[in-house]
């Protein structure tokens, strides 16, 4: 049983670090079954200061939620670097964007 929550939270995790769009494996909706943990994290820029990081869990057991956990932290923020963009003409500029920072998921 505990390896079975133990790889859906994986799965949740690994799936809540992707950030491209183009993937086909993202989870529509996850297993609600027995138990599970949903968690996706999400870094917000608040200027070249300060992100955001929230964590989200949801704990379901049977098929009913029976908590939600939320953490919300202020990191420092990277800074900013240059990134090749196409515009709508399709013409190549030069354009400043955060930084971003990697997420890695560890699960025991």
């Amino acid at each position: 049983m505990k390896r079975k929550l133990l790889s859906l939270f994986a799965v949740s995790a690994l799936l809540a670090s992707c950030v491209s769009g183009q993937n086909e494996d993202i989870v529509k909706s996850p297993e609600k079954s027995e138990a599970s943990v949903e968690t996706k994290i999400s870094i917000t820029h608040l200027g070249d200061k300060f992100d955001i990081m929230k964590t989200e869990s949801k704990i379901w057991n049977k098929k009913q939620l029976i908590k939600r956990i939320v953490k919300i932290d202020t990191l420092p923020g990277l800074g900013t670097t240059s990134e090749i963009a196409e515009n709508e003409d399709g013409e190549d500029s030069a354009i400043v964007v955060p930084k971003n920072y990697q997420l890695f998921i560890t699960v025991k």
